[in-house]
Order: C-alpha cells, then structure tokens, then sequence
C-alpha cells in the first residue's frame, strides 16, 4: 500500500549503466580523478533533466562494478519519481545521459544501455504498469545517507559554476520582475542551445567541456576539503 498522505513517501532504485562501446568504460572513468567530476556533473543534470529540478532525485552513492556504474538513487517525492519513470520508459533520460556525457567528456558518442531495479524486482520488464514500478520503489527504503564524496562532488560542482557564471559574465535580465514576459529560454527553435546550455538555480550556464583549469579548481576543491 502507498504511503498515507501525512507521510512522506520515500523509496529507493539503483540505476545500473554500461556503454555499449568497447572503448568506453564507464566505471574506468569514474575511478579516474580526472574524468570523475565530468561523469557526475552529466548524471547530476541528466537527472535533473528527467524530473524537471535539480532536487528531483538525490543521489546516495555511485559504486564501479566493471563493467557497470551503478548509481544508488533516493526518491522524496511520489511525482518526482513518476516523471522520473516516465522519462527513463520514454528513453528521455538515456538520450539526455548520452549527451551530457558526450559534452562533459569531450568524446564523440557514448552510447550507453540502462537498468532499474528496485531490490529484487528488475522494473524494466514492467515499465508500462507505473504504479507497480512505483510500489516496488516505495518498498525500498535507502540503506545508507548520502555519500560523503557525492557531497563533495555535488559542492564542488555547485562552486564551479558559481565560478563559470562570473567568468561567462553570464546572467539573465528580468527574471525576478513577475510583469516581464516568461519567454523561453534558449529559444525552443534551436535545438542545439538546449544542449549547449542548462539552467542552475535559475540562471543559464553555457554546458561546456570542463577545462584542465576547472580541474585544477576541482582537485584543489577537494583536497582542501579533504584536508579539513
């Protein structure tokens, strides 16, 4: 049975994610220093993109199980876990996975195959009965707080945009005002700058490739954090 409305609906899956080509090893990058900021940033806003906000759906922790990366995902809200599935039903958010990941890491392609399973139920095969997939979400609760790494590298990434947005100078007029037109932003006719963009707390940030300058910031991030 559903959670009754006084409480609050909680659940948990585990994503499980593998390239398709040889070359690509997801849990490989992952491990790398380097690469690790670039595939979290693509999960964190292909995440976001799937359930509208950047709060839809937390991450607890990522695990490397070669020749998959596993991300551990927390639901807190029953709506936001619907778009969720119906995005991931939809193959919504494995294009928007790919793309993340193909700009974040700089490589031509990176086609990928997904799973979801909610303890030892595999939802894949029952993507079209949305309330069952939801009831089997439900029933399992997270194991475990948020990683102290996902943290950090949810911190990190949070200041580096801070940092890019003062860089590209980059800020959108009359937002705040309630009377300016809401108009979109980028233009819905250019599909090509709702990918070289995205929205972080209310502003657009160009969706570059990270540069060894912004890994230098990370890494320095990191280990002052480390070192605390």
């Amino acid at each position: 049975k559903m959670a009754s409305s006084s409480a609050p609906w909680i659940g948990s899956a585990y994503l499980f994610l593998q390239s398709t080509c040889k070359t690509i090893v997801l849990p490989s990058l992952y491990e790398s220093s380097q690469k690790k900021p670039c595939v979290f940033k693509a999960l964190k806003l292909a995440l976001a993109d799937s359930t509208g906000s950047l709060n839809g759906v937390d991450m607890l922790k990522v695990h490397c199980s070669h020749p998959h990366l596993i991300v551990q995902l927390k639901f807190c809200k029953q709506e936001n876990c619907r778009r969720f599935l119906q995005s991931y039903r939809e193959g919504a958010l494995q294009q928007s996975l790919q793309n993340h990941l193909q700009l974040s890491l700089a490589m031509t392609t990176v086609p990928l195959e997904m799973e979801l399973k909610a303890g030892n139920e595999h939802l894949d095969n029952m993507l079209k009965d949305e309330d069952r997939c939801l009831e089997c979400i439900y029933k399992e609760k997270p194991d475990r707080l948020r990683d102290e790494e996902i943290t950090e590298l949810e911190e990190c990434l949070k200041s580096l945009i801070v940092h890019q947005s003062i860089n590209n100078n980059v800020t959108v007029k009359d937002r705040a005002s309630p009377n300016s037109p809401s108009l979109p932003y980028p233009s819905q006719g250019s599909s090509l700058s709702s990918q070289v963009t995205f929205t972080f707390q209310g502003q657009q940030f160009a969706n570059r490739t990270l540069t060894p300058d912004d890994h230098q910031k990370f890494a320095k991030l990191v280990s002052k954090k480390w070192k605390q």
